[in-house]
């Protein structure tokens, strides 16, 4: 009799194992679709890969052949043209997402995954969520085959390698501007005075823009300007490198720029520059001993400070509720920002009530003094305004907004939105296209500094500069009178920035852009 074959114990830990249902991104090949399929198309390229091959026109071109020789009906092309695929703040991108959400096409073609994200983990959720919704990843240069593990093997392979790339890139990015600053060679934008013909050039200079900046400089040496002053002369003589009028704080970056003396920067560092200097060493230093001057003048001619004379909050201090500015009124030995609108022939749920002045000021000092800057802050604001994948990307959120708009507009008028969801629609958007400012690095920097030293600076500044900072920093201030608490700020566009990274893990969160509300 023959031996028979071993019989053995089923663990009922893997029959339930077994019976689990088995997580993966996608389960069906995109080949697999059929003639009429609707699909979109995605792509991509950041200012960095402006270069044959990765072009917009390369990549719509071999999409478009790609639905064709499968017979798909292209439902829609969505664009992002000079933006990062570090992360997912990209309009075409999110369009798209919205639309996969309505289930208006089963499949999105890319020349390379690499097109659609280069970060690994929002990889993984972006698929995750596309799978769920049976909109499947169609390469039109690379072999996805979600069915077998060894395409799903493939496909996560190279979403790493696309990471891995990016962080390659941004590490050799850094590299090499350490080694132009080695060189002595400037990079990004010249400062007014100057010009060069191409990113490798070394900066020449403009004789007419050269005369202006020695002049500013030879005014303020005397002692006898401000940086307004000087502002209302160059406006008079020239306009800035951007088209725009002369401001006090551009002046004051333009008189402490070392680039007029031939040196470079890297972060904090100095290097001789292989330009030419406009300025001579003494005039610049000139400059600085009279800024210093002026500065301890008027700390010494400050008076104390007294919180109750310090209207900190005047005409940026409003009612949540109504969102009108509140009044200052006086009542007895107290003053008080009081809602008015009654006063004014108007309704607010909070019509007659106030908060006493030392006391939202005394929070508003609060905030202030809460904001922790990280350790390398400043080094984060002058990488921000020196990417130009950033300043493209921001370039072309302005003009996707006014798209957005002219379609509103278009939609309203067709009668496809009623008037006040147009307007709502404008409103907001319009709030985001301001926000999306190029902050002055030295602007920003300076009042950086009060901020990373609130409280030693608390102790020495006098009323008008408590006064100064809110209101160069702040829109406006929301109070909500059933709380008798400070519960939102708008931030000038310049500082969001910092306060985005200041505001941190606090109890404060960021619900518009610029907008910041209490969570507690």
């Amino acid at each position: 009799m023959a031996d028979s074959e071993p019989t053995y114990e089923k663990s009922k830990h893997n029959r339930r194992a077994g019976k689990q249902k088995r997580m993966m991104i996608g389960n069906l090949n995109p080949d697999a679709f059929g003639p009429g399929t609707p699909v979109a198309i995605y792509v991509r390229v950041s200012s960095e890969e402006q270069v044959e091959g990765f072009s917009i026109d390369a990549q719509r071109e071999k999409c478009l052949a790609k639905a064709a020789s499968n017979e798909w009906v292209v439902y829609k092309i969505y664009e992002d043209p000079g933006f990062s695929a570090k992360d997912d703040h990209r309009p075409g991108f999110q369009q798209m997402m919205n639309d996969a959400r309505r289930g208006l096409f089963k499949s999105i073609i890319v020349h390379k995954l690499d097109r659609l994200m280069r970060n690994v983990e929002l990889t993984a959720r972006y698929f995750k969520e596309l799978s769920e919704m049976d909109v499947m990843l169609t390469s039109e240069s690379e072999k996805f085959d979600f069915s077998s593990s060894s395409g799903r093997l493939y496909f996560n392979m190279m979403a790493v390698f696309a990471q891995w790339y990016l962080e390659n890139l941004s590490a050799e990015v850094i590299k090499a501007k350490e080694l132009m600053f080695k060189r002595g060679i400037h990079n990004g934008r010249v400062p007014f005075g100057y010009d060069k013909k191409d990113k490798k050039a070394v900066p020449h200079i403009i004789s007419e823009e050269a005369k202006v900046v020695t002049k500013a400089f030879e005014l303020y040496a005397t002692g006898e300007y401000t940086d307004r002053m000087i502002a209302e002369f160059l406006n008079e003589n020239s306009v800035t490198r951007r088209g725009r009028t002369w401001t006090k704080d551009t002046v004051r970056d333009l008189l402490q720029n070392e680039f007029y003396i031939g040196m470079v920067r890297h972060y904090d560092d100095l290097n001789d520059g292989l330009h030419k200097p406009i300025l001579t060493r003494a005039l610049y230093d000139r400059c600085l001993e009279v800024r210093k001057k002026h500065a301890g003048q008027t700390r010494k001619n400050a008076a104390p400070i007294n919180r109750k004379d310090a209207y900190m909050l005047q005409r940026v201090i409003c009612c949540a509720a109504c969102g009108r500015p509140l009044r200052i009124q006086s009542a007895g030995k107290y003053r008080y920002y009081k809602e008015v609108s009654r006063e004014r022939g108007l309704d607010c749920a909070m019509a007659a009530k106030a908060i006493k002045m030392d006391d939202a000021h005394e929070q508003m000092l609060q905030i202030m003094g809460s904001i922790q800057l990280p350790a390398e802050w400043q080094g984060e604001i002058r990488r921000m305004t020196e990417d130009l994948d950033y300043l493209q990307q921001m370039q072309n959120r302005k003009v996707a907004i006014d798209e957005q708009i002219r379609r509103l507009s278009r939609a309203m008028v067709d009668g496809g939105i009623p008037e006040e969801e147009y307007e709502r629609k404008r409103v907001n958007l319009l709030a985001e296209k301001k926000s999306l400012v190029v902050p002055e690095y030295s602007v920003v920097t300076q009042q950086g500094m009060i901020l990373d030293n609130f409280s030693d600076y608390l102790v020495e500044a006098t009323k008008e500069e408590l006064t100064q900072i809110v209101h160069l920093m702040l829109n406006r201030v929301d109070v909500d009178f059933d709380l008798a608490k400070i519960s939102k700020i708008e931030v000038h566009p310049e500082f969001i920035e910092l306060f985005r990274m200041g505001l941190k893990n606090s109890q404060w969160e960021e619900k518009e852009p610029g907008v910041f509300e209490s969570v507690r």
